[in-house]
């Protein structure tokens, strides 16, 4: 009986051991497969939280795209196209009369192209003669007034005044679509 009880014991210790050595490998698989699920969890919920914030801003450029549009036309209203600009020195000519200055004009080799959301400009050369209040007329007429082109002075020289005529020499831009 003695004999009987050890075997009993042995196999009921050996049970013991194996279901603690099973339950044990099923927690060690489990604790993995739950290590590399949240690691993909983690991952998937980055990625989703990208997506959520790509999907906002393109919700925010749709609703800002009709008033871009406005914006956009407005400036179109405003660029003269490449072609418009033949007339640049005309109109010139005419607000140079005006304002009773004499202007020596020319393009410079600088041109800048249009770009879609871009103006494009060609630079020029002015030289103007006349009284000091004809030249700042003139200045203030062709670079804050127009409503016909889009200029800007990028340099100004001015020299004489008192009892002689003025002269100025400036360098500027004028802009196209």
């Amino acid at each position: 009986m003695h004999r009987e009880f050890k075997q009993e014991l042995l196999l009921s210790v050996g049970i013991v051991l194996a279901s603690f050595a099973v339950s044990g490998f099923v927690l060690w698989w489990i604790d993995g497969s739950m290590a590399e699920n949240a690691g993909k969890i983690a991952e998937n919920r980055l990625a989703f939280q990208q997506y959520s914030q790509t999907i906002d801003l393109l919700a925010d450029l749709k609703r800002a795209a009709p008033a871009v549009k406005k914006e956009q036309d407005a400036m179109n209203l405003l660029l003269p196209k490449k072609d418009d600009l033949v007339e640049f020195s005309r109109w010139l000519d005419g607000v140079s009369r005006v304002n009773k200055v004499s202007v020596d004009f020319g393009i410079q080799g600088s041109t800048a192209p249009a770009k879609e959301q871009e103006a494009g400009s060609y630079g020029f050369t002015l030289g103007a003669t006349g009284s000091s209040a004809d030249l700042q007329r003139f200045f203030r007429e062709l670079e804050l007034r127009s409503n016909r082109f889009l200029v800007s002075m990028d340099s100004f020289d001015f020299t004489g005044g008192g009892g002689s005529p003025a002269h100025a020499v400036a360098r500027g831009r004028v802009f196209f679509r």
